[in-house]
């Protein structure tokens, strides 16, 4: 491990996932045929093609109103031999990364060269919207251990939320200067039968519009100053143990 990015040798990470919304170049518009000229790009690594399902009509709550919005078409492309997936729907790229999580160098080097093939597919185009995720499932000794056994309250989660029993759920959404938002939820969820503490720490930044976001500098600046920033505060010695593969 090294002080300023540590990689885990025992990471609880299910799924960490950046998404890219893009605009793309003047005069262009989206088509279907993008889907499969994207997949000549990928196929020699990503050699599996597939429809992503989703529900016919999506859910949006506005203010005031909750609005039915039709689903788009998505497209999700499988890695030859690892845990990770590309989908490409209308405007956004998603990356994702299943377990074994490899370190932020080896996801950070998929988020670029996905973006590399997305270029020479359409060309020029603008980022517009950068999200980065990551879903840490937290083993528990028995479903009545309330989750501050493993986690530290901090800035983004009340110690009551932390004393609780089953049922808890908090979610915290922050905006720590204009145009970057951080969503922080800390729940439970159900794996192999067994309940698990859910930390799912979501940080999120934009352009007004006006401007395209540089991709690997606003990558490095989510996930230095934000994700990992946000998820050092929740460590206790007992998590910090089970990450680094000794006894609890």
């Amino acid at each position: 491990m090294t002080a300023e990015h540590p990689t885990f040798p025992n990471p609880t990470i299910r799924e960490a996932l950046c998404e890219i919304h893009f605009e793309l170049p003047l005069g262009a518009s989206w088509e279907p045929s993008l889907f499969s000229k994207f997949y000549k790009h990928v196929e020699q690594v990503f050699p599996e093609m597939e429809p992503a399902t989703e529900p016919a009509l999506q859910l949006q709550i506005l203010p005031g109103k909750v609005d039915l919005k039709p689903s788009r078409s998505r497209m999700r492309y499988r890695h030859a031999s690892r845990g990770l997936l590309l989908q490409l729907s209308p405007g956004v790229l998603t990356i994702n990364v299943l377990p074994k999580y490899e370190g932020w160098q080896q996801m950070k080097a998929d988020i670029l060269q996905a973006w590399q093939w997305a270029q020479e597919t359409f060309g020029l185009a603008d980022v517009k919207r950068i999200g980065l995720r990551y879903i840490n499932f937290i083993p528990r000794s028995d479903d009545n251990e309330p989750p501050i056994t493993w986690l530290a309250p901090n800035d983004y989660v009340g110690k009551a939320a932390l004393m609780s029993g089953p049922g808890y759920l908090s979610r915290v959404e922050v905006h720590p200067e204009a145009l970057r938002r951080n969503l922080v939820t800390v729940g439970e969820a159900i794996e192999n039968d067994q309940l698990r503490i859910v930390l799912d720490i979501d940080c999120i930044a934009e352009t007004d519009g006006s401007t395209a976001l540089p991709l690997e500098q606003t990558l490095s600046s989510l996930h230095d100053d934000m994700v990992w920033d946000i998820f050092n505060r929740f460590l206790t010695p007992r998590y910090r143990a089970l990450l680094e593969g000794g006894p609890l």
